[in-house]
């Protein structure tokens, strides 16, 4: 820029440039934020189907948080998050056990993307991110969609300590 007579502006004396984030990095970070946005659309769809029904209430909620805990990485490292693309129709289960079921099968596949993902993270941060995410699919949402779709209706016992503290990820 500079060398066509625009101004740079270099980083304030004593402040770093954030830190930079490979391309694979980046494209694991945008695929992770695509999964809980589209989950999240998804369970907000089955609620609207349905009704508030436990555990899509309280688990969209979570994917939210999911959602916001992979955007804050984004701006860590001063990069630009991307516009949401999530879908606007989904084909919802007729009943709340089959929708249980699909629920389940998304919290598996969430799982094993961020093992996947985290084959091509070399940052820490992210790692840690990915790591935590993937246990609370594993630890709190497979758990409660297994009982949901068991027909089970007390789900209080998949709540306290479920990604408490905003999953522990605002470090």
């Amino acid at each position: 820029l500079a060398a066509i007579g625009m101004a740079t502006q270099a980083p304030a004396a004593g402040a770093e440039a954030a830190p930079r984030l490979d391309e694979s990095t980046q494209n694991a970070l945008a695929a992770a934020l695509e999964d809980e946005r589209n989950t999240k659309a998804f369970y907000d769809a089955v609620r609207e189907r349905h009704g508030k029904i436990a555990p899509f209430r309280n688990i969209a909620n979570a994917e939210a948080r999911h959602a916001l805990a992979i955007e804050r990485i984004y701006e860590r490292y001063d990069i630009s998050v991307p516009a949401s693309e999530v879908p606007t129709k989904f084909d919802v289960p007729e009943t709340v056990a089959e929708a249980c079921n699909a629920a389940l099968a998304a919290e598996r596949e969430n799982a094993a993307l961020y093992e996947e993902l985290m084959q091509t993270v070399e940052q820490e941060d992210v790692r840690r991110t990915f790591t935590k995410l993937r246990s609370v699919s594993l630890e709190h949402h497979v758990p409660a969609f297994e009982h949901c779709a068991a027909g089970g209706k007390d789900f209080a016992r998949f709540a306290p300590g479920a990604c408490s503290g905003g999953c522990g990820m605002g470090k």
